[in-house]
């Protein structure tokens, strides 16, 4: 979790050090790729996926309408 200290992340991260998050079915994405971005709603589903690297402005318009959900 060196990333996530070094770049001050303001948003929670979860780091699969076992990988068993990435052997689980999500549907088609491929959690194999670095890094994968999920945006979470309330009831655990996935609403967003983010493929590669991304800003706060690129998540920003998926995180603000899964707040007002």
């Amino acid at each position: 979790m060196l990333f996530v200290r070094n770049f001050e992340l303001g948003y929670p991260s979860i780091h699969d050090d076992s990988g068993r998050i990435a052997v689980s079915d999500y549907g088609g994405i491929p959690l194999a790729a670095v890094p994968v971005s999920l945006i979470v709603d309330k009831r655990q589903r996935v609403a967003a996926v983010y493929l590669g690297e991304v800003l706060e402005r690129d998540l920003r318009p998926a995180l603000d309408r899964v707040r007002a959900e």
